[in-house]
């Protein structure tokens, strides 16, 4: 079942808990914030990936959800729902394909409630799609895909994270390195899930 009608209310998102995919994510701030400027963007986050968030112009609040990663945490699930029932949201896009990562658009009685079909959560979502052709091979491309209605496509744009200079300098001093005269490369060539998200070696030669 899917609903496309008016949308009213501000904007909440159920991000992911893994540091890559909210970073991804932006993309579909991005476009939220492009085809609904005047709907504030709420994003609900763990704590492993709730601070990229301040680094995103394009969202408006955040909301902690302090359940450890992989955990059901009923109770809090309930407490982080009924904190959001007066915030004024009336849609929600479920970027976790988990069943329990539904539930709290659910409980905070949000009327329009979008996702992926995921772990069978007919009823839990409302605006349940599947992932096309296209969207399916990127993920930037999928999350992107729910800011839409299924017959439409667009472009997809590409995250940017906004870091104050003060952010900068202080990852400097914890690492203890001194401020540098020329630009700097950070990189993190592990990944938990193998190749699909691991910079191909050759990337890594031609750097």
């Amino acid at each position: 079942m899917t609903r496309t009608g008016a949308l009213s209310g501000d904007i909440l998102v159920v991000g992911p808990a893994w540091v890559g995919d909210m970073v991804m994510a932006q993309s579909l701030f991005k476009t939220l914030r492009r085809r609904h400027p005047q709907r504030r963007i709420g994003v609900l986050a763990p704590p492993a990936t709730l601070p990229l968030l301040a680094f995103m112009p394009e969202v408006a609040a955040t909301v902690a959800l302090s359940a450890a990663h992989g955990a059901l945490a009923l109770a809090k699930r309930r407490a982080a729902a009924r904190g959001l029932r007066a915030a004024g949201y009336g849609w929600a896009i479920v970027l976790p394909r988990s069943w329990k990562s539904a539930l709290v658009p659910f409980w905070a009685g949000i009327a329009r409630r979008t996702g992926y079909l995921g772990e069978a959560r007919w009823g839990l979502l409302n605006d349940v799609r599947r992932p096309g052709a296209t969207t399916a091979r990127r993920t930037m491309a999928r999350f992107v895909a729910l800011a839409l209605t299924p017959d439409e496509s667009a472009e997809t744009p590409a995250p940017h994270l906004v870091l104050p200079h003060a952010a900068a300098t202080d990852s400097l001093a914890a690492l203890g390195l001194a401020a540098p005269d020329s630009p700097v490369l950070a990189l993190c060539p592990g990944a938990d899930y193998g190749p699909a998200k691991r910079w191909p070696v050759e990337h890594f030669a031609d750097l």
